[in-house]
């Protein structure tokens, strides 16, 4: 690449020290972008998190994505639990038929009605939400930690998080997001905020704290594209490897 020799040597020294912090070989040897990032900052501490999701950009989708997100528990308790189950199944069915459609498919499905579905090896866009459903303060189903529950994961499975945008949430946020990066998965954040006004600020709050995911889902919370440049900006500045964001259809 025509660089000094002395360059290439630096190059090199950076290479083999992010290695030995690792336990593999090659699939450890760090992307471009890692080990220039790891130069101008030999500190950062987020240059794991960096390797993995370069690592994982491999695999996102190249076309538009269209998702089904049929993950809702809270709508159907008061149901038959077999009939639920029957229901889902046949949106994941109709999903998966020869349904022609110029995009990539993919659904988000919950474990609790979908474990049928989620257990089917699906070769689309797959998600599954791990927060206990309906509380302001973020636990994971079954009040589990979430490291217990990613160890019996399929890793192509992404994991979504529902999560009011508040600061008792960001700690167990960080536990989930180091926990998806030590099972090898990708974490889909969808933030909830009670007010429009401060929905970017408190997005950016979360950003400054370190979170990455590899996905977001977020809620049309404006029709101004100038608030949707600078939300997307934002994200961009703290994560330019982000997969992509899924905007939720409601009306």
């Amino acid at each position: 690449k025509d660089y000094s020799l002395e360059d290439c040597c630096r190059f090199a020294n950076a290479n083999g020290a992010l290695v030995v912090t690792r336990h593999g070989c090659s699939p450890e040897m760090p992307f471009w972008d890692e080990l220039n990032s790891f130069m101008k900052q030999p500190s950062q501490k987020g240059i794991h998190l960096l390797h993995r999701t370069l690592e994982k950009k491999r695999e996102a989708p190249t076309h538009p994505l269209a998702i089904l997100a049929f993950d809702h528990r809270q709508y159907f308790k008061d149901f038959p639990t077999n009939q639920v189950i029957e229901f889902k199944n046949l949106l994941y069915q109709t999903l998966n038929s020869n349904l022609s459609l110029p995009v990539q498919k993919g659904f988000i499905i919950d474990e609790i009605y979908g474990s049928k579905v989620l257990s089917s090896l699906p070769s689309m866009w797959c998600a599954r939400p791990i927060e206990q459903s309906s509380d302001r303060v973020l636990k994971f189903q079954n009040f589990n930690e979430a490291a217990l529950m990613l160890q019996k994961w399929p890793t192509h499975h992404i994991v979504k998080v529902l999560v009011q945008l508040h600061s008792e949430n960001i700690e167990s946020l960080k536990h989930l997001q180091k926990a998806c990066l030590h099972y090898g998965h990708h974490l889909l954040i969808e933030p909830l905020s009670n007010s429009n006004e401060n929905y970017i600020s408190q997005i950016q709050i979360l950003l400054e704290e370190g979170l990455s995911p590899q996905w977001w889902k977020l809620a049309p919370f404006s029709k101004s594209i100038e608030e949707w440049k600078t939300l997307f900006s934002l994200i961009e500045y703290h994560n330019p490897h982000t997969f992509g964001c899924l905007l939720l259809g409601q009306e």
